[in-house]
């Protein structure tokens, strides 16, 4: 290992939340061709990667394979057929992102794995030739490696980055329950492609609101078209969406949408002060255990288990 590469270090892996995300149709490929923005969040995991002979993973979180059945080591053996390294490395994931919830974590976690080694490795490769890679290791793997705000298009590995000048305040609630996102696609019953990819007068006024940075105006344009159709695989996600429609009419709010495929859905707020009031408005009223976990504090409250959620306050980067 060259001596201007520390022997460990650790990088952030972001989440990220689905602002717009439309379906165009169904692909002959069996895949959805998709236009979708997505902003990283403050919200992350965290990798720590150290040189070592061997490659290996270990987790914070017993429940998650440690196999290629994970995206980080998924990625980790794709980077070493890519460049032939014979190179190894430890890697530790301090898991903080729920999942299955529409966040991204597992794809975040993949593009952090492609930096972190192509760093330790020294196998320079370039970011057009990390991109290539990241899209065969799934279809949200090239957003995270651009470290941006950015427009996706084909099945999301199209990235646009664009720079979010607008700050937006979240507050992200994510049930216990999680959804398969091959399920929720599969029950969307999307029609074949015609081939019109012109964009949509929803993508229009979201890339509109984001220009002119204004919040009203950007959680107006909030839409997620897998949002009814994961409404009837997890009906909590209909008392959810009914909740924060009235936490809108009272003031608490601007707006709120299911972030990608669920079961996450997250709450638009004009400051860190106003999440701070929407979760304790939230703890109050839901019914299930709730755990809050704020910019660097916890609150739980007990409650009915198969409704417990957990929420987090954070923004986007």
């Amino acid at each position: 290992m060259p001596d201007d590469v520390p022997a460990t270090f650790r990088l952030a892996a972001p989440a990220k939340i689905n602002l717009f995300l439309e379906v165009l149709g169904k692909r002959d490929d069996g895949y959805h061709e998709l236009v979708t923005c997505m902003v990283p969040l403050t919200l992350a995991d965290e990798l720590t990667f150290s040189a070592d002979s061997q490659l290996s993973m270990s987790c914070n979180d017993q429940s998650l394979p440690l196999d290629e059945h994970n995206l980080v080591m998924k990625a980790a053996k794709a980077l070493q057929r890519q460049t032939q390294s014979t190179l190894g490395a430890a890697i530790h994931l301090n898991k903080r992102i729920p999942s299955p919830a529409g966040l991204g974590g597992g794809s975040s976690d993949a593009a952090t794995t492609l930096r972190g080694l192509n760093q330790l490795w020294q196998t320079q490769l370039s970011e057009p030739e990390l991109m290539n890679l990241a899209a065969t290791i799934g279809s949200d793997v090239p957003f995270f490696l651009a470290q941006s705000a950015a427009w996706c298009r084909g099945r999301g590995e199209k990235v646009t980055p664009f720079r979010m000048e607008e700050n937006l305040y979240l507050l992200i609630v994510c049930p216990q329950q999680g959804l398969s996102t091959s399920a929720v696609y599969q029950s969307l019953q999307a029609a074949p492609m015609t081939g019109n990819l012109l964009p949509t007068n929803g993508e229009k006024a979201m890339a509109e609101a984001i220009r002119m940075r204004n919040l009203d105006a950007i959680s107006n344009a909030l839409f997620n078209r897998l949002q009814g159709t994961a409404e009837r695989c997890l009906p909590l996600l209909v008392e959810l969406r009914e909740m924060f429609d009235k936490a809108k009419t009272l003031g608490l709010c601007l707006g709120s949408l299911m972030s990608g495929s669920g079961s996450s859905y997250f709450v638009v707020c004009r400051s860190l002060v106003e999440t701070q009031r929407l979760a304790q408005w939230f703890l109050q009223l839901w019914d299930g255990g709730v755990t809050i976990h704020g910019m660097g504090t916890m609150e739980a409250k007990p409650g009915l288990h198969e409704r417990s959620v957990k929420v987090f306050q954070t923004s986007t980067v």
